[in-house]
């Protein structure tokens, strides 16, 4: 298997996998797919965190600006595994690699 960035279009390649559609994701980051040859196997999707965010300030001990929530923070937006290769770990792989 083959862990590399990757784009949006192989998070739709697993969307009907997902209760969500990926399509739908504001403000799209950075994409990481997971591949077994030519098969997507798995996908993460990263997005810019959200403006608002009760308890950000409580963890961080200060209000951060926009250019610093994008800059320091990410979110993930979804993982999707295939059914094929779930209960494997792999959900488990890109979160922990990427």
């Amino acid at each position: 298997m083959c862990f590399a960035e990757g784009s949006i279009q192989g998070c739709h390649r697993l969307s009907g996998f997902h209760y969500r559609d990926s399509r739908r994701v504001p403000a799209v980051q950075r994409v990481f797919v997971l591949k077994c040859g030519d098969e997507v196997c798995g996908v993460i999707l990263y997005k810019y965190p959200g403006l608002a965010c009760q308890g950000r300030k409580e963890a961080l001990g200060k209000v951060l600006s926009i250019q610093e929530l994008n800059r320091n923070l990410t979110a993930i937006a979804c993982v999707v595994v295939h059914p094929k290769y779930r209960a494997i770990g792999l959900g488990t792989t890109l979160k922990c690699d990427s």
